[in-house]
């Protein structure tokens, strides 16, 4: 059986509803797990909810007629429809946003969402004057791309196939994306399915990262130069590297802008990155200027998600997926990146007040 937590913010629902989970895979595309959202009947309607809690019926009480978990009546519950989703948190951040619920007074559907991607979840509104499942504003975007094909060196198009010539020129100096070809020769659909029935070439569907920069396979990431530290920043790192070695605790790093404690906390997430940990940048939102991005990403490369409230949709989606995708390992932003699928954190930095040196 299953708990969920209805997506409907009021005060009167606010608790985890158990209902029992279908026995085959017939409940939709994706299996029912902690974190994922589930369609469920809710009196005489059906409603979204996230799932938070999942739990075994006794295998004694398999078939009894009246069965009682923890004082939760499990005969006669109503079944999850079908999963809509695949996980969005695991059960630590659910019990986080059960926590976040009775420590604020917040209602429970409130404080999951947090965990969830700004709209990247399904939602239930009307539709043809049907209330049905509306599909998430944002989602996944592939990008078709063009990589040379079995007969690729051998095959050659006929002298009038212009739009083909120009599509193997292309791809003898490297992989090409279907958007670049159109954008250059107009449409090439037609090109592309003869010389994909030719063997030619191949066209291959690829997850784009908006905001993440394509890698060049042949290009390594060279970290920028590291300053030399001064006597009070080694101070700090060694204070730092104290407390981590404790297990946990807190440091206060104080100076002045213009102090170099940035380069203190670049340091800090170094070692926790070289000691297989991840590391979390919280800066006010008027300090996520490109020049701070610019400088994470020059000491730690492409596993550096950063996300704010100034992001387009899209981009804001894509970086929670890569961050969940475990690809990035430091994440910088600012309040919201709290709540970030972040694994196996080592070490998280609170900068109150961002230095521009």
């Amino acid at each position: 059986m299953a708990k969920v937590i209805l997506d409907i913010p009021t005060t009167s629902l606010d608790r985890a509803y158990t209902y029992a989970v279908p026995d085959t895979n017939e409940a939709g595309d994706f299996p029912i797990r902690v974190g994922c959202a589930v369609l469920v009947p809710f009196g005489n309607r059906r409603e979204i909810g996230f799932v938070v809690e999942m739990e075994e019926v006794p295998e004694e009480f398999a078939g009894a007629e009246t069965i009682f978990v923890d004082e939760t009546k499990v005969a006669g519950l109503k079944t999850i429809i079908r999963a809509l989703s695949t996980p969005y948190f695991d059960e630590i951040s659910a019990r986080c946003a059960e926590f976040m619920a009775h420590r604020y007074v917040a209602p429970l559907s409130t404080c999951v969402k947090l965990f969830t991607p700004h709209g990247g979840v399904p939602t239930m509104g009307l539709v043809n004057g049907h209330r049905q499942v509306k599909d998430p504003v944002v989602g996944e975007v592939d990008d078709r791309w063009v990589v040379p094909g079995p007969a690729f060196g051998t095959f050659e198009p006929r002298a009038t196939a212009v739009k083909q010539k120009a599509v193997l020129e292309v791809l003898a100096s490297g992989e090409v994306r279907v958007a670049e070809l159109t954008r250059e020769y107009g449409s090439v659909s037609e090109a592309l399915r003869s010389l994909e029935k030719q063997g030619a070439v191949v066209v291959e569907h690829r997850r784009r990262i908006r905001g993440v920069a394509e890698a060049r396979p042949d290009a390594a990431f060279i970290p920028a130069k590291r300053p030399q530290l001064t006597a009070a920043q080694n101070t700090a790192l060694a204070a730092i590297r104290r407390t981590q070695a404790n297990g946990c605790g807190t440091v206060l790093v104080d100076g002045i802008t213009g102090s170099g404690k940035t380069e203190v906390y670049l340091r800090a997430i170094e070692e926790a990155l070289e000691a297989g940990k991840t590391a979390l940048v919280l800066v006010p939102e008027i300090a996520l200027t490109p020049q701070t991005v610019a400088r994470f990403c020059g000491r730690f490369g492409d596993v550096v998600a950063v996300l704010h409230s100034e992001m387009g949709a899209g981009e804001r989606y894509d970086q929670w997926d890569f961050i969940r995708s475990g690809r990035a390992r430091v994440v910088v932003g600012a309040r919201s990146a709290l709540f970030a699928p972040l694994r196996n954190v080592g070490i998280i930095v609170i900068d109150e007040e961002h230095e521009s040196t």
